[in-house]
């Protein structure tokens, strides 16, 4: 663990750098490897178990029919030199676009590799699982300093789920028994969604999973930054890569720097323009795109619904880590100022995306449930 220092005015100011993985630190991390090795790699051993012989795996477990989409991708992005690609499940003329630009690599490797599309997809699955546990960990180490509250968030962020499925046994526990007045207060359905569960993300696509931990990721190379200007350029860098591969969340995290630059001072601009010139041609790009292509507007934009939960339902949706959040309160406040302003605004401003006057908008909400895990 990195030593403390004294501040200018003599307050204890916790080291911005996420503290180095001794022993214990690599022992746990591996442990979470193995648990998440054997949980991803359960519904594959079943399958072969329980299924027929002649089963044959292809796509995702979570929302497993937009894999034609990414698959596609990936062949497109295989045939041509070009980045840009087609719609192939609509017959009307369009012009070919920057999509699903990480599956277009991808696409790309597997035919100069000479590997199946197949293999390829199911090699950036694993990376973007393991990403996902090393990021949400770097994410709770900087906010986090006691190694059983590390280790805790970590837990909680990849393993639990809301109460949606709790409140839906109820139901019908309550129809079962005749009080329906009661049971019509409670949810006849479970948010699958995977804003507010990450552990679904892991059972997800590659450019989910890797989306969200360079989201997160975005947190501690930002503080780093403010103090460092070596640190500028691999902020940058994040931000840009996460503007291809989950262009939905580059807006938000963009955002959260500025809010919290703006009320840190100075120090923190610097970071914060680096942070948003990096997502700004993405960004620009799909607002260009939407706006002015009438095909990919109805495609990912008027026929793009995704609607967030309404907001009385979140507390079920993220279940108990938003209801316990409030509790940690104590020592949250004790956190040094900017870690503790960059924490409520991650969560504020998540939060406020989420009801964006977009018909996509429950896609902005990548990172709270992380979030709200180390609060």
């Amino acid at each position: 663990m990195a030593t403390q220092t004294l501040g200018a005015r003599g307050r204890t100011v916790l080291p911005v750098a996420v503290p180095r993985l001794n022993v214990p630190d690599r022992a746990f991390l591996l442990g979470a490897s193995l648990i998440l090795v054997v949980l991803c790699g359960l519904p594959y051993l079943l399958s072969a178990w329980l299924g027929p012989a002649n089963l044959q795996f292809e796509g995702t477990f979570w929302f497993m029919r937009d894999f034609s989409q990414y698959e596609a991708a990936m062949r497109e992005g295989a045939s041509q030199s070009s980045w840009l690609i087609h719609d192939h499940f609509s017959a009307e003329p369009h012009s070919a676009a920057l999509m699903y630009p990480l599956y277009v690599a991808a696409g790309k490797f597997a035919a100069f590799t000479g590997l199946s599309f197949a293999s390829v997809f199911a090699g950036l699955e694993w990376v973007g699982r393991f990403a996902v546990l090393g990021a949400v960990y770097a994410f709770a180490a900087t906010f986090v300093q006691s190694r059983t509250q590390r280790r805790l968030a970590v837990v909680l962020a990849l393993g639990t789920l809301g109460l949606d499925t709790l409140a839906a046994i109820a139901r019908g526990a309550l129809d079962a028994v005749g009080v329906q007045t009661l049971a019509s207060v409670l949810p006849d359905t479970i948010n699958p969604y995977l804003e507010v569960s990450s552990f679904g993300a892991l059972l997800s696509a590659p450019h989910l999973m890797l989306g969200l931990a360079l989201t997160l990721l975005c947190a501690p190379v930002y503080l780093r930054a403010t103090r460092s200007m070596r640190w500028l350029p691999v902020l940058g860098a994040l931000v840009m890569v996460l503007s291809l591969v989950h262009s939905f969340n580059t807006p938000v995290i963009a955002s959260v720097l500025a809010i919290h630059a703006l009320l840190m001072g100075r120090r923190a601009w610097l970071a914060a323009v680096v942070a948003g010139m990096a997502a700004a041609p993405m960004a620009l790009y799909s607002l260009l795109l939407y706006q002015t292509d009438p095909f990919w507007a109805g495609t990912y934009n008027a026929q793009n619904l995704m609607p967030s939960p309404a907001p009385w339902m979140l507390p079920l949706d993220f279940g108990l880590v938003l209801l316990a959040a409030p509790l940690a309160w104590p020592i949250v406040r004790a956190w040094p100022r900017e870690r503790r302003i960059l924490i409520a605004v991650w969560i504020a401003a998540g939060l406020a995306w989420m009801y964006a006057p977009v018909p996509y908008q429950r896609r902005f909400a990548f990172g709270i449930q992380p979030a709200s895990d180390c609060k």
